[in-house]
């Protein structure tokens, strides 16, 4: 059978037992791994509009499978998360299965091992995953405690530092026949092994690496305009909010049943604005908290959610809820969250890095996010932020510059004899640079190319890609008409173009983001009228 077509063709129509039976098929294939990765995301069509019980059968059975398929960097934070977080007894077996395909094995991995034992340890289950659709009585019964301790057992030497907690749950009296009989021989064979080298860890924080694109792009419009009601019921833009400083996002709702996810969300939250005030950032950065379920937290109910977890709510530091364009916004933070109809039926945690013009420069999902961390990026956009501030003249220079470049492309003298008028006019009588001639030229090509780059990379620091896009234009107009058509005349045209982006491109940030917003305001109020317009001549019309 063809894996990948099979694969291309899952969405939310197909059976859970079709999708196990892929999985199966694939999971022996190392080389096929890359294929279940992509399942991983809870965003992928197969999960949508499903309830979140099969939503959580699908996954867990899709964990397990990567103790054949391996563990890399991609898959590691989901099996990771899962067991801080996850209080399900099927996923969070499966993600302790899932780990034991890990060559060799980490001990980092110990601290989330302990903390999902602790997450099931008064509600576990017996699970099993020979089968998907498990008939009963089961043939081979486990359970989310049994593969969490098979698992600490495999890592050996690594975990010897857990003999204390498990030697304590031991005493425990909730606990089932082949729960104890496995805690024994777990407790046994660490107690008798070598301790691990601790050489080998990975790094559980790290950031979102964004593609080249996604870094530098545009903040939308329509994310620009979105409006956002706080929980005293105050409306504002994102473009208003999120500007002039830079800002922490997190994603929750109130009706999460999950106390490891969105209520830890938001305590975190609320230490994360003590470490702010300590570390002198308090009013140089702006937090919010943004609820994935608009129709059910209402104003009142954002603020007493997050007032009683700690959060202190003011200007800068508020709860959203955006009723008209949610799905805009999940789109443009590529918000790890599915749903079945309204309601919420997966999601992640959450946490992104917003620079001062509204623009995401980093995120957090999967595991819980370390405040130095974000404390560490938040001091590196207020330090880009005020250079930006400090050195306007020179960032105009830089810009006005790439027109003078063009303009002597315009008047560059294609020949010796072109030369010698030009000095003649000039009253210069030493014409050695004649030989120079055809470099001088390529010279100027590269000069504007780099200046080009520039504008690029300087993109996210400045106003975003309008400044580019114009000097692209303008340079691919004076090189056509100078350099192909021979029309000089005609090439000033690209030169008022690369004027322009370098005016647009000098301007401050925020004078400018102040600046579209007028213009997108305008144009949605000429819209709304001239639609308001035709509405209105239409009804006139028919009651005619």
């Amino acid at each position: 059978m063809n894996i990948k077509n099979l694969i291309a063709g899952l969405n939310s129509s197909t059976p859970g037992n079709q999708i196990a039976a892929i999985i199966d098929a694939i999971k022996h294939r190392r080389s096929y791994r890359k294929i279940l990765t992509g399942l991983l995301d809870i965003q992928h069509p197969v999960y949508l509009g499903r309830s979140s019980r099969e939503v959580d059968h699908i996954r867990g059975y899709l964990f397990a499978s990567f103790r054949e398929a391996g563990v890399d960097s991609k898959t590691l934070p989901f099996l990771l998360a899962t067991l801080q977080s996850e209080l399900e007894v099927y996923p969070l077996a499966g993600a302790a299965i899932g780990l034991r395909g890990l060559t060799p094995p980490i001990p980092d991995i110990l601290h989330y091992l302990l903390t999902g034992l602790n997450n099931i340890k008064s509600n576990d289950d017996a699970v099993s995953f020979e089968t998907y659709v498990l008939t009963w009585p089961l043939q081979n019964p486990s359970s989310g405690l049994v593969e969490i301790l098979k698992t600490l057992q495999w890592m050996g030497g690594s975990a010897i530092s857990a003999l204390i907690p498990l030697k304590t749950l031991q005493g425990s009296v909730h606990l089932a026949a082949n729960v104890k009989a496995q805690l024994l021989q777990t407790i046994d064979a660490l107690e008798n092994t070598i301790p691990g080298d601790n050489c080998c860890t990975f790094e559980p924080h790290g950031k979102k690496r964004f593609s080249l694109f996604r870094r530098y792009q545009n903040l939308p419009g329509r994310v620009a305009n979105l409006i956002l009601e706080n929980q005293e019921g105050k409306m504002c833009t994102y473009g208003q909010f999120f500007h002039g400083k830079p800002s922490v996002v997190v994603f929750f709702y109130t009706r999460c049943d999950n106390p490891y996810k969105c209520s830890l969300t938001i305590s975190r939250l609320s230490k994360l604005q003590n470490d702010l005030q300590e570390a002198g950032l308090a009013d140089k950065t702006k937090i919010a908290a943004i609820t994935y379920d608009p129709f059910y937290d209402q104003p009142l109910r954002l603020k007493a959610f997050c007032e009683n977890r700690g959060m202190v709510m003011n200007q800068d530091n508020c709860a959203f809820r955006i009723e008209n364009g949610n799905d805009d916004l999940l789109h443009y933070f590529s918000s790890e969250v599915n749903f079945i109809g309204s309601i919420v039926n997966n999601h992640s945690i959450e946490l992104y890095v917003i620079d001062a013009c509204g623009k995401i420069t980093g995120s957090y999902t999967q595991l819980q996010w370390d405040n130095e961390k974000v404390i560490r990026d938040l001091k590196t956009q207020e330090e880009k932020r005020e250079r930006a501030a400090a050195r306007p003249v020179m960032t105009a220079f830089k810009n006005v510059s790439s027109a003078f470049l063009s303009l002597a492309i315009i008047f560059f003298p294609k020949c010796p004899f072109c030369w010698a008028a030009y000095f003649s006019f000039l009253g210069i009588s030493n014409i050695s640079l004649f030989q120079y001639s055809r470099w001088l030229m390529p010279v100027l090509v590269v000069l504007l190319t780099v200046n080009l780059y520039a504008l690029f990379r300087g993109a996210n620091k400045r106003n975003g890609l309008l400044p580019f896009y114009l000097s692209c234009t303008g340079i691919f107009i004076v090189l056509f008409f100078n350099l192909v058509i021979k029309l000089k005349w005609a090439a000033f045209s690209g030169t008022m173009l690369i004027l322009a982006g370098a005016v647009l491109n000098s301007i401050d940030p925020r004078i400018f983001r102040h600046f579209i917003h007028h213009i997108n305001q305008v144009r949605i109020n000429a819209y709304d009228k001239t639609r308001l317009i035709f509405e209105r001549h239409a009804l006139s019309k028919k009651a005619s």
